[in-house]
């Protein structure tokens, strides 16, 4: 399990962990997950595909939504959990360890500058309304 606390997360609920030269691993948060209920499918990119920086790279199908994974980063999939293709209930189970998403090779690591560390994720859920409309709407 990688350490929440550590990780750094989009407005879209993904989230970032910075690794050693300029990788980063990618998932969703467990709050995310807590609002779409049960992962059926996940739809990930195949390593060598470019990833960018507000655009989706992926889906995840849940009990009552199909929701679009927004990338965090500029980057090039180094490589996918093909692990989710047999086991998407891994995502909902281990969001932070078995449940991640891709591996990349950052292509602009000051992008991650411009995400939110773990307070200031909860602090942005707080002041929003219910993510439910938005996954509805996706």
């Amino acid at each position: 399990m990688h350490n929440r606390n550590r990780c750094l997360y989009n407005e879209k609920h993904l989230w970032c962990l910075n690794r050693d030269n300029d990788r980063a691993i990618i998932g969703i948060s467990n709050y995310a997950l807590q609002l779409l209920g049960k992962i059926y499918r996940v739809t990930l990119p195949a390593a060598g595909s470019r990833v960018a920086r507000g655009k989706a790279f992926g889906t995840l199908v849940a009990t009552g939504a199909v929701c679009e994974l927004v990338c965090p980063v500029d980057g090039c999939v180094i490589n996918s959990n093909n692990y989710l293709d047999g086991n998407p209930a891994a995502v909902n189970a281990d969001p932070y360890g078995e449940g991640w998403m891709l591996h990349v090779q950052l292509e602009a690591a000051e992008q991650l500058c411009e995400l939110m560390g773990s307070g200031q994720y909860w602090r942005y859920i707080a002041e929003r309304e219910p993510l439910e409309a938005r996954f509805a709407s996706a």
